[in-house]
């Protein structure tokens, strides 16, 4: 077997939330992503310097913006992975995310039914899943320009 195809992907997840956190490690189990989980600011700058992620996911309805503003502006000069924000309203254009978008997150994620709730058996799962791998291609991409 080729060791580069066992070589999996790390990403972090900021979340405050242990069951969302649980969610998304079921999900990543068996794809290519290595999920690290973190709980507040001072722990994701840490866990991001220490594996060098491609990306770092912000979970929106367990960290209130102001935090996450900070963090992004932190995390801005400590790493080169991309911010993305994820969120049951984290919808690109609205007002409430200009500020962050302005502290420098690459884009969004809306959570699939709703704040807490992700059916993993269903498609919102798998949809969400999905959405998560498809930010890679284009990171590494723009990492080689």
């Amino acid at each position: 077997m080729n060791p580069a195809s066992t070589t999996r992907t790390p990403f972090v997840l900021t979340s405050k939330d242990p069951s969302f956190s649980g969610l998304v490690e079921h999900l990543c189990q068996d794809s290519p992503l290595q999920l690290l989980t973190t709980a507040g600011p001072s722990i994701t700058l840490e866990t991001v310097r220490s594996n060098a992620p491609e990306f770092v996911l912000i979970d929106l309805d367990s960290v209130d913006a102001v935090e996450a503003s900070r963090l992004l502006l932190k995390l801005a000069l400590v790493s080169r992975a991309f911010v993305f924000l994820t969120g049951a309203t984290a919808i690109p254009g609205t007002l409430a995310l200009d500020a962050l978008f302005q502290a420098g997150a690459h884009g969004a994620l809306v959570k699939p039914e709703g704040k807490t709730s992700l059916c993993l058996s269903g498609e919102a799962g798998k949809t969400y899943l999905h959405q998560i791998l498809a930010l890679l291609d284009p990171l590494r991409k723009r990492r080689t320009v």
